[in-house]
């Protein structure tokens, strides 16, 4: 994570790349969305490389979830009950458990069973949501860091940690995404 402009690039098929970074504080969204702009920020992260801007769009990340989640027979689910930053990738997963949760208990209460079981729905799903939006926020800040020296404390950091993670697991075997 570079602190000077913290940016992802995400390959795509073909020839195509997603490339995102981070607004700098007192950068204008609608300025950077200028193709100059757009240019300016690509040729300090990848050169001179000739290149083809098919979209710009700027994303305000943040952490929302609902006071309340059932209302009668209206429910929420997903993106309508809770909204996480994409850091950890959890956004659609959450939505996905959100379904399933709901998917069978919808199920019995058409078959007859008590109103009350689609009450359990926000108590079960809440908390798991709370935590994740609760750490894809801080990853958020972990990953966006413009200081420097802050940047180098985390990077020492996670190089650290990321040795004492890999002590004692056994290699990889050979496979389609292994090479040996």
């Amino acid at each position: 994570c570079d602190p000077a402009r913290p940016h992802v690039l995400i390959p795509m098929p073909g020839q195509r790349h997603r490339i995102e970074f981070m607004l700098l504080p007192g950068e204008d969204a609608a300025t950077m969305q200028r193709p100059e702009s757009v240019d300016g920020v690509l040729r300090r992260l990848i050169g001179d490389q000739p290149v083809t801007v098919e979209r710009a769009a700027v994303y305000t990340f943040h952490g929302l979830i609902a006071e309340q989640w059932r209302s009668g027979r209206i429910l929420l689910a997903g993106d309508a009950a809770h909204q996480m930053p994409p850091f950890l990738g959890q956004g659609m997963c959450s939505g996905f458990r959100d379904a399933t949760n709901l998917a069978w208990k919808l199920d019995l209460v058409l078959k007859g069973a008590p109103d009350a079981l689609l009450d359990t729905y926000e108590t079960e799903r809440s908390p798991h949501v709370r935590e994740v939006v609760k750490r894809a926020i801080d990853y958020g800040a972990i990953v966006g860091k413009i200081d420097p020296e802050a940047a180098s404390e985390r990077d020492a950091a996670i190089r650290a940690d990321h040795r004492s993670l890999l002590f004692g697991l056994p290699p990889l075997l050979p496979g389609p995404l292994v090479l040996t």
